[in-house]
C-alpha cells in the first residue's frame, strides 16, 4: 500500500511539475514558424512586342502597336489604329469610318510653357481637367476636354529644350463610349509611358 501511495505521489507530481514548469505548455515560447510567402506573379509588359518610332530629328522615340500606319509630315506625326477618315463629332453627314483611334504629335518651336498651356484651356474651354503629369522625365500636363474642342478628346504637352511637344488622342463618334474609351486611354497611356527623349 506504502508503495503504490509513493507511486501517485510521484505520478501527480511530475503532472503538477509539468504544469506550472516556465518551459511546459503554459510557459513556453511557441515554436518560430516560417510566415507565408506568397510571390506575386511578374506584370507582364504590353508593350514589350510593340514597334518602336524614332525621330531623331524631333530626338525621341516612343513604342507602338504593330501594324499602326504612321505618317510623318512637316512638323507632325500621326499613328492610328486602321486607316480611313472619321470625325469626332456625331451626326456628321458623310459615313465614317467607325472604331477609328488616332493619335498626333506636332512638334513646334517653344511658345508655351506647360504653366501658360492650362491657362490657355481654362480661358477657351468650359472645362478642361487639367492635370500634372510627366512625360520622358519632363513636366508635362494632361488636358481632357468637356465641352472644349471635341476634335480632341484628349492632350497632353510638355516642352523640351526650345520645342514644345503636343500629343493628341482623338477617337472616332462610335468609340465615344465610356467602356470603349478605357481601352483607348489604356493604349494611349501606354504609348506615353514609352515616351522618351533621346539626346
Amino acid at each position: 500500500m506504502a508503495v503504490l501511495i509513493a507511486v501517485l505521489i510521484v505520478i501527480v507530481g511530475g503532472v503538477v511539475a509539468w504544469q506550472y514548469w516556465p518551459e511546459g505548455p503554459e510557459g513556453q515560447e511557441p515554436a518560430e514558424q516560417n510566415p507565408l510567402i506568397v510571390e506575386e506573379p511578374p506584370v507582364a509588359d504590353e508593350t514589350a512586342n510593340w514597334q518602336t518610332y524614332r525621330n531623331e530629328e524631333w530626338g525621341f522615340e516612343m513604342k507602338h502597336p504593330k501594324g499602326w500606319p504612321i505618317k510623318a509630315e512637316n512638323n507632325s506625326i500621326t499613328l492610328r489604329n486602321k486607316i480611313g477618315d472619321f470625325y469626332s463629332y456625331c451626326g456628321a453627314s458623310v459615313t465614317p469610318t467607325e472604331g477609328v483611334m488616332k493619335m498626333a504629335i506636332e512638334v513646334l518651336n517653344k511658345e508655351l510653357s506647360v504653366d501658360e498651356k492650362i491657362k490657355e484651356c481654362d480661358d477657351n474651354a468650359s472645362s478642361c481637367l487639367p492635370k500634372a503629369v510627366t512625360l520622358g522625365g519632363q513636366k508635362a500636363v494632361e488636358l481632357f476636354d468637356v465641352g472644349g474642342i471635341p476634335d480632341y478628346y484628349k492632350r497632353v504637352y510638355t516642352v523640351k529644350g526650345d520645342k514644345f511637344y503636343m500629343f493628341y488622342l482623338t477617337v472616332s463618334c462610335d468609340m465615344n463610349l465610356p467602356e470603349k474609351l478605357s481601352e483607348v486611354e489604356k493604349i494611349f497611356n501606354q504609348i506615353l509611358s514609352t515616351f522618351k527623349f533621346i539626346d
